[in-house]
């Protein structure tokens, strides 16, 4: 079940699109950008690979919902 949000609620999780991962590339850090959960994975052993400063930037559904157990 899904509640609606209420007040200044949807200000405080929804943001603008913002590529966080060519942010931390700018900076001279690795950055990588995650847009399917299966890129989670390597994504992480990548950073972790890099043996540098690392983001890895997960883009999410705010809408999108689990199966319940």
């Amino acid at each position: 079940m899904v509640s609606e949000q209420r007040g200044q609620a949807h200000e405080m999780w929804v943001f603008k699109q913002v590529n966080i991962a060519k942010t931390a590339q700018e900076m001279d850090c690795v950055g990588i950008r995650v847009d399917h959960p299966s890129g989670i994975r390597p994504a992480i052993q990548a950073a972790l690979d890099s043996a540098r400063a690392a983001v890895v930037d997960v883009v999410t559904d705010i809408g999108a919902l689990h199966e319940r157990a």
